[in-house]
């Protein structure tokens, strides 16, 4: 079997698991999402967060699935990755303060910079 026609394979599969796990958030978030560590129902303004979640997992599915199909490779491999992109953002903390700029001395001192 050549590479070409595994690495096809395996990029199905995946687009499958995406398309299957948007399609439970859009026709039964209740039951999935308590599956995945999700509120079975956000409370308040959040009622439509699941059914958009996976809204969004469907055209991604989408998205790669056209590109498989036109045998887009390049471009498939680029947008591939982007669920575990968002996965691996999402596991890192954000911190509670914004980073201070770096002031330089001068303009520290109050000296103005200009240039007549």
């Amino acid at each position: 079997m050549s590479l070409k026609k595994i690495n096809t394979v395996l990029a199905a599969a995946f687009i499958l698991f995406i398309l299957w796990f948007g399609t439970e958030f859009i026709l039964s978030p209740e039951t999935t999402a308590p599956g995945f560590g999700l509120p079975s129902w956000p409370s308040g303004d959040g009622g439509g967060f699941l059914i958009i979640k996976g809204i969004r997992d469907v055209v991604l599915a989408l998205v790669l699935g056209i590109l498989l199909v036109t045998d887009h490779r390049r471009a498939l491999g680029w947008v591939l990755p982007t669920p575990a992109n968002r996965l691996q953002h999402k596991a890192q903390p954000y911190p509670t303060q914004t980073p201070r700029r770096r002031v330089s001395r001068r303009r520290a001192a109050g000296d103005d910079i200009r240039r007549d």
